[in-house]
């Protein structure tokens, strides 16, 4: 397995009043089969990390073309994580990542045809989330990517990843 980010102590970059995708209204969207009532089905615990950290993915990360990640510190436990809303996430994976490009680009002060980021991940903690690109031809995307950090569906912040730790092997 590739090397996974911590982004713990890593620079925060906000942006008040990005607007947020539209919520579904329902919850069974076809994405290679239907979400699951959890959200996205079994977790398979996948790495520990440093201090605690346990990672956990979707059992069938191929079902939705990008791998997610679920983080959580010594003690946390699944059920702490907002499965309902990664479903969510998952079932409108292409929507969040071009909002989450156009933010890349709004904050960094890139047009957007410009924004060369690439590869996203999907990594869950228990108190939110953030679309990471692990690619990227921009300064800081070296050398874990870019995070987008988001409230439910909306872009927040940058996570800037150049600081931190990885996580697994």
């Amino acid at each position: 397995m590739g090397k996974r980010t911590c982004p713990a102590g890593a620079d925060r970059v906000e942006r008040p009043g990005a607007e947020a995708l539209p919520s579904l209204t329902e919850r069974e969207v076809e994405r290679g089969g239907p979400v699951f009532p959890e959200g996205v089905g079994p977790l398979v615990r996948v790495a520990d990390g440093p201090g605690g950290l346990s990672v956990w993915g979707v059992a069938e990360p191929e079902r939705w073309g990008v791998e997610v990640h679920v983080m959580l510190e010594a003690g946390e436990d699944v059920g702490a994580v907002d499965l309902r809303l990664l479903g969510e996430v998952l079932a409108r994976l292409d929507d969040v990542v071009a909002e989450a490009r156009r933010f890349v680009g709004a904050e960094l002060g890139v047009p957007e045809e410009r924004v060369a980021v690439d590869a996203p991940e999907v990594d869950v903690y228990a108190d939110g989330w953030m679309l990471r690109f692990t690619e990227g031809d921009l300064p800081i995307c070296e050398p874990y990517g870019v995070g987008v950090v988001f409230e439910g569906l909306r872009p927040v912040r940058l996570e800037d990843l150049r600081e931190a730790e990885p996580v697994g092997d």
